[in-house]
């Protein structure tokens, strides 16, 4: 088998390259690019999350690390192509992801009524002729967006490599 090399140096240059070969296979190298670029962002977001733990939650954190997800998105017509979201997968029954929602975002001061009955526990107080039990705030961390934002620039020189380490692979699956 030969080492076949290339290089780019602008989009017209892989535009040039890529129209040789069917559009799956086009696809399919430039979604392996960008998904190559989207796993660095990811890795961040987790690092990130795992950095905001503060030992005071009981947020079992560890099976957080599945809920992030790089899914393709599908091109809205045949000319063009779609692009990959990283993000947050959405709440499934054994795995609760609204709570990263929480850390990211956080959330305003909350208080649950309970109406009509007197409770002398600690942490309810009585207001409006109702018994109140606040359950505090959380402050937003953002630690999705500060991945991204540290990481947008790696991802972007990753992508061409990506990109031309699919090439290769693919066009030597057919020597």
């Amino acid at each position: 088998m030969e080492n076949t090399n290339f290089k780019l140096s602008n989009y017209s240059d892989l535009v040039a390259m890529l129209n040789g070969l069917k559009p799956a296979l086009q696809t399919k190298i430039i979604y392996d690019g960008l998904n190559e670029a989207g796993k660095v962002i990811n890795s961040q977001a987790k690092q990130n999350l795992n950095a905001t733990k503060l030992g005071k939650s009981l947020t079992n954190y560890s099976a957080y690390s599945s809920a992030f997800r790089i899914e393709n998105l599908k091109a809205r017509s045949n000319e063009e192509l779609g692009g990959v979201k990283i993000g947050i997968a959405k709440s499934t029954k054994s795995l609760k992801t609204f709570n990263l929602r929480w850390i990211q975002w956080g959330t305003k001061k909350r208080e649950y009524l309970y109406k009509n009955e007197q409770i002398n526990t600690p942490g309810f107080k009585e207001k409006h002729g109702g018994y109140y039990h606040s359950t505090g705030l959380v402050k937003g961390t953002n630690f999705f967006y500060g991945a991204v934002k540290s990481k947008q620039k790696d991802a972007y020189n990753i992508i061409s490599e990506a990109i031309l380490e699919s090439l290769e692979k693919n066009i030597d699956k057919f020597k």
